[in-house]
């Protein structure tokens, strides 16, 4: 994005990371996030007491990418690497961050 990461590293104020407010008084944001789960289940009547519970879950449905934030070498000879986005996030309880569906049955008695 940059032709010279490191003029674009040196022109950044001083980030006071306590106060939530970058250098030129502008709020600190992350990157637009946007995900969407969804849930359909159906549940079928076998006996008096006991039905069957059918469900399919899906994480992220439509597959949208969310990155990490780019990198922000502040200490150090790395500024080559600054703005560059090498990941994308993981949500904590998933294994990746691409869609995820889940199929489950469950016998209620």
């Amino acid at each position: 994005m940059f032709s010279n990461p490191a003029a674009v590293h040196n022109d950044f104020g001083y980030v006071q990371l306590s106060s939530g407010i970058d250098g030129y008084r502008a709020p600190l944001r992350g990157l637009a996030f946007l995900n969407t789960d969804a849930s359909l289940g159906k549940i079928f009547p076998v006996h008096d007491r006991l039905n069957l519970k059918i469900s399919a879950d899906a994480f992220n449905l439509f597959n949208n990418v969310t990155f990490n934030a780019p990198s922000l070498p502040y200490l150090g000879s790395s500024v080559s690497t600054f703005g560059v986005m090498t990941s994308t996030l993981v949500p904590e309880n998933r294994q990746a961050s691409s869609r995820w569906v889940m199929l489950g049955a469950r016998l209620d008695f």
